[in-house]
């Protein structure tokens, strides 16, 4: 990290409420996070319905358009922080995103959607994911 590094973090929990963006400064002397910018975007009606349609219905191709579609709004949700808070994508240097979990079963297993190449391609930063993966 150099003097100072700016980074996005995203998540979106089980609550299904929507998308949380953060933007962050990291200092190492001394050691910090400042938070720069916040933004919170509600799911809409029907996007919360198609995420609980694909979880209940539990198939793969479900799952895998969702993980895809997820991605995008992820994606859009930074460049719509980043965009209020007038700084580049290129100025950050990575995005860490939770991701939206759809399964959770402490100890033994766990699913986030919102695929990190999507945000990784639409953001044109690296992407740090999968954080509750063992």
């Amino acid at each position: 990290m150099t003097e100072a590094t700016l980074g996005v973090g995203v998540m979106s929990g089980t609550s299904l409420d929507g998308v949380s963006t953060a933007l962050v400064r990291l200092t190492k002397q001394p050691l910090e996070a400042r938070l720069v910018a916040f933004r919170q975007d509600a799911y809409s009606a029907t996007e919360r319905g198609q995420i609980i349609e694909a979880i209940a219905r539990g198939g793969s191709r479900d799952l895998a358009l969702l993980h895809v579609a997820l991605g995008e709004r992820f994606a859009a949700a930074v460049l719509q922080l980043l965009a209020e808070a007038k700084v580049a994508p290129r100025e950050i240097g990575f995005v860490g995103s939770h991701g939206q979990t759809i399964w959770h079963e402490p100890g033994q297993a766990t699913l986030q959607l919102g695929d990190p190449a999507v945000i990784a391609e639409r953001v044109g930063v690296r992407v740090v994911s999968d954080f509750r993966a063992r």
